[in-house]
């Protein structure tokens, strides 16, 4: 790993980051990053290689050094992972650019390219207001595949990242399985919609994911507050054959709530 921003993310969002926990010697903080994802049906592999990250600090952008490193998102959908950690010169960063060079995927045809808008050229950017000093800072990034990756009609795949990010300490989750008779209920698609609390206007659209093989699901990236679940399982040709919508789930900063076994009606339309 090199100095300074080791992973940012990979496209547009915002986020303030204060420094706090530990020292670094030379006048900065310490910046660790965190990495989860969402699982995509049909696809078992979404790999990303990263060259090149650079930070734009007092009006000018500055080289990060690492290394090269290829990440399979879709490793990522149960338990995050740190994928960066490095000392930073104190500051206010306003943006990062991250350089992709190269992005695969496996879907039951085998392995095909993606193609990455911009990523080698010009880089994907965050805007962030990170006022970073003396001590730690953790940000949480929750790559939603299922909203970042598309395919054309002519069957090649585009990735135009969607990433909610928090600082880790506000960064709350929801778990649980998505069942019909006790049996599990791969491919469901689940949204969490905003119903009370300070942190978002009221029936605001704040995250999705998709239950695993197992039923399993986790919605991510998540600020304190009550969530609506809503829950939808089609077939590939779009007819939904199973809803349940679950209420009142309440979040907590730092911490996953499990709502255990959710139950779907089979619907016909």
């Amino acid at each position: 790993m090199g100095r300074g921003f080791i992973l940012a993310a990979l496209g547009a969002a915002s986020v303030a980051l204060v420094g706090c926990g530990g020292e670094t010697s030379g006048g900065g903080g310490w910046l660790n990053i965190f990495m989860a994802d969402a699982p995509l049906q049909n696809i078992t592999a979404l790999n990303i290689t990263i060259d090149r990250i650079e930070a734009h600090l007092d009006g000018q952008w500055v080289e990060i050094e690492t290394d090269p490193q290829t990440i399979d998102l879709l490793t990522l959908t149960q338990n995050e992972t740190m994928i960066g950690s490095a000392g930073v010169p104190s500051g206010t960063y306003t943006q990062i650019r991250l350089f992709l060079s190269e992005a695969t995927v496996t879907d039951d045809t085998g392995t095909h390219d993606v193609q990455i808008p911009s990523g080698a050229q010009t880089g994907l950017k965050l805007n962030v207001d990170a006022t970073v000093g003396e001590g730690t800072v953790e940000i949480l990034l929750d790559f939603n595949v299922q909203k970042s990756l598309t395919r054309t009609g002519n069957g090649q795949y585009k990735l135009k990242p969607v990433i909610p990010v928090l600082l880790k300490e506000l960064a709350g989750s929801i778990s649980g399985f998505a069942v019909h008779n006790g049996r599990p209920l791969f491919g469901v698609h689940i949204t969490a919609t905003y119903t009370a609390g300070p942190s978002y206007d009221i029936g605001t659209e704040v995250n999705t994911s998709m239950s695993m093989p197992d039923g399993s699901f986790k919605v991510w990236a998540l600020k304190e507050g009550v969530y609506e679940l809503d829950f939808i399982l089609h077939t590939p040709g779009g007819l939904i054959i199973f809803v349940a919508t679950v209420e009142d789930v309440v979040v907590t900063s730092g911490q996953n709530t499990n709502i255990g076994n959710v139950e779907h009606t089979p619907v016909i339309r």
